[in-house]
């Protein structure tokens, strides 16, 4: 059977699956694309004693912006807290790293002048955010935190290490 999520206003041109595997994530295309989070799980409307295999809209969880073209790629990081985005934001090709649950963007960059097509967590060569209790494979502490990514594109890898860093904007009050 299928199901379908068809909250989208635009062409879908990305999608990835939470690690845990309930979520999914997409993108779309055009101009000032949205990114869905949505909870892929969720049960489908019952009308007059039928199923309907539209997922409702009420499965979205989140829905982030930012982005100015295309959606090219989406990932999540290896313990799902992190979602990587790219696009061709005005043939700049844009990374975005976003704390997902919270809409927050955390980092962002050009990731080449030449195209660019897709990024990737790497869940080999990480120490993700910490929980309450830290489990095997995460931080102990936020400052230890580590992601790495690999992005893809016209005659190129490009390998990305994301660290927790001091924003020198921000001052401590003395």
């Amino acid at each position: 059977s299928q199901r379908i999520f068809n909250a989208h206003e635009a062409e879908v041109s990305a999608l990835t699956v939470h690690p845990q595997g309930l979520l999914v994530a997409s993108g779309e295309m055009g101009i000032d694309p949205m990114i869905r989070i949505w909870d892929a799980s969720h049960r489908v409307h019952h009308t007059g004693g039928k199923a309907s295999s539209t997922i409702p809209v009420e499965a979205q969880i989140c829905a982030l912006t930012g982005h100015h073209k295309q959606i090219l790629s989406l990932d999540f990081s290896h313990d799902g807290k992190l979602l990587v985005s790219l696009s061709n934001d005005n043939n700049r090709n844009t990374v975005m790293i976003w704390r997902w649950r919270e809409g927050e963007l955390i980092a962002n960059a050009i990731a080449n002048t030449s195209p660019v097509y897709s990024i990737r967590f790497n869940p080999y060569q990480a120490y993700g955010i910490p929980d309450e209790n830290p489990r095997p494979g995460q931080a102990h502490d936020l400052d230890d935190v580590i992601y790495t990514l690999v992005s893809a594109g016209v005659r190129h890898l490009k390998f990305w290490v994301l660290l927790r860093t001091e924003d020198p904007s921000v001052k401590d009050d003395e």
